[in-house]
C-alpha cells in the first residue's frame, strides 16, 4: 500500500470536493525534491522597457514565466488557452492560469534564466515547466539582438555581453514592480534569487553572480575591429565594463553547458572572485571546459555534474537524436535546480536536499558528480 505525501492528500480532497479555499496551505519545504509538484503550471509574458547603461536609445525585451497554478480553478477553466514557445506548443502550461497561494514563507522561490546564443526567451521552457508545479516562478527574458528570430540583423557588438546581464537586472526589477492589481503582486520572493544560464547565458550567470571582467580582453577585441560591422567602440559603452555587474539579489548560479565565455574573465580566473556557489551542468556529448573550470577557479563553492549521452541542447528543449533518455535526465536537472535553490533561497539544510547537493545521493546512475 503506498502513502500519499500529507499535501498532495489535501490538494487531491479540494479538487474532488471543492470544499476547500482557493489555495490550501501546504508547506513547499515538505515537497519531495524529487517528485513532481502539486501545482498546476501557468505562462505568462511581460514587455519590458529600460534605459540601458551606455545612454543609447531605450530597450525593450520580451519576458516569459511560468508560475505555480492553483490545480482546482485551472482544471475546471472552460477554454484553457496552451503556449507556443516559438514554435512548440506546450503541453502542460496553460495561459494566464489562475494563481496558487505562495508555499514558502516569504512567496514564491524565483529561478531566472539566461538563454543562449540563437535560442530565445522559452527556449528552457522543460526547466519552467519542471520548477513552477513544485511552487516555483521560472522566469526569462529574450535578450533582444541574440535570439533566432533577430539572425537577419544580427551583429557581433561591444555591447552583446552586458545587454544580457542587466536584462536580468530588469527582469528581477518587473516581479518587484507589479502592480497592485496584478495576481502576482507581492507573491515573488526577490530577495535571494537562483539563477540558471545555457550556451552563451552561462557567461551572463558568472557576470551577475560578480566574476571580474578582464578589460584587456574586451579592448583587444576592439583593437582587432571585432565590432566594426555596428557600432564599434564608443567610450560610452566600453565604460560600463567598468562597472559592477554583480546583482546581489542573485545567491547562486547554474552555468548549463557553456564555459561561461571565460575569455571574458581572464581564462577563468576572474570567476573565483564570485562568492556564492556555483552548480555546473553539462552533457558528454558536448565538452565545454567545465573540468578547466573546476581546475582553475578558486572561490566559489563549486560543484559540476555531468550528464553521460546528452548533448548541448539538454538543458534547453532537449532535443538530443536519442543520445539519451528524457525521462531519466529532465527530472534529474529539475531535482539539481530545485535542491540547489531550496538551500540557496531558503536555507534548506534537509538531509534530502544536503545529500544531493554533496553527490552523498546519487539521482541517476547517468550523471558523474564533481565538487571542490
Amino acid at each position: 500500500m503506498s502513502v500519499r505525501p500529507p499535501y498532495i492528500a489535501l490538494l487531491l480532497a479540494c479538487a474532488i470536493t471543492a470544499s476547500c479555499s482557493d489555495s490550501p496551505r501546504v508547506d513547499g519545504l515538505d515537497f519531495p525534491v524529487t517528485e513532481p509538484g502539486p501545482y498546476a503550471v501557468g505562462f505568462r509574458t511581460f514587455e519590458v522597457t529600460y534605459d540601458p547603461p551606455d545612454g543609447g536609445p531605450a530597450r525593450t525585451i520580451p519576458v516569459a514565466m511560468w508560475y505555480p497554478a492553483d490545480a482546482r480553478k485551472t482544471a475546471a477553466l472552460a477554454e484553457p488557452a496552451r503556449p507556443t514557445y516559438l514554435y512548440i506548443e506546450s503541453t502542460v502550461a496553460i495561459v494566464d492560469a489562475p494563481v496558487a497561494a505562495p508555499a514558502y514563507e516569504g512567496g514564491f522561490p524565483v529561478v531566472v534564466h539566461s538563454h543562449g546564443h540563437w535560442a530565445w526567451e522559452s527556449h528552457s521552457y522543460l526547466l519552467g515547466e519542471g520548477l513552477a508545479p513544485l511552487g516555483v516562478v521560472f522566469i526569462a527574458p529574450g535578450h533582444i539582438g541574440d535570439r533566432i528570430v533577430d539572425i537577419n540583423t544580427m551583429n557581433d557588438d561591444v555591447d552583446d555581453f552586458y545587454e544580457r546581464v542587466y536584462d536580468i537586472h530588469e527582469t528581477l526589477d518587473l516581479l518587484e514592480e507589479l502592480q497592485p492589481s496584478d495576481p502576482m503582486h507581492g507573491k515573488c520572493n526577490t530577495t535571494r534569487v537562483v539563477m540558471t544560464g545555457h550556451s552563451r547565458g552561462t557567461a551572463t550567470v558568472w557576470a551577475t553572480l560578480g566574476a571580474t571582467i578582464d578589460r584587456t580582453y574586451v579592448d583587444s577585441r576592439c583593437a582587432n575591429g571585432d565590432f566594426d560591422q555596428s557600432t564599434g567602440c564608443p567610450a560610452s559603452k566600453l565604460a560600463v565594463y567598468d562597472r559592477p555587474m554583480r546583482d546581489l539579489r542573485v545567491v547562486g548560479g547554474i552555468p548549463m553547458a557553456g564555459n561561461g565565455d571565460w575569455e571574458y574573465f581572464g581564462m577563468a580566473t576572474g570567476m573565483s572572485d564570485v562568492g556564492d556557489p556555483v552548480l555546473m551542468m553539462s552533457a558528454s556529448f558536448n565538452v565545454v571546459g567545465d573540468a578547466e573550470i573546476l581546475g582553475t577557479v578558486h572561490g566559489p563553492p563549486l560543484t559540476w555534474v555531468e550528464f553521460a549521452g546528452g548533448c548541448h541542447d539538454l538543458f534547453g528543449t532537449a532535443e538530443c537524436a536519442g543520445d539519451i533518455d528524457n525521462a531519466i535526465a529532465l527530472p534529474a536537472i529539475r531535482a539539481y535546480v530545485y535542491a540547489f535553490a531550496r538551500r540557496q533561497i531558503l536555507d534548506d539544510t534537509s538531509p534530502a536536499v544536503t545529500a544531493i547537493l554533496d553527490g552523498t545521493t546519487s539521482l541517476t546512475s547517468i550523471v558523474t558528480f564533481r565538487s571542490q
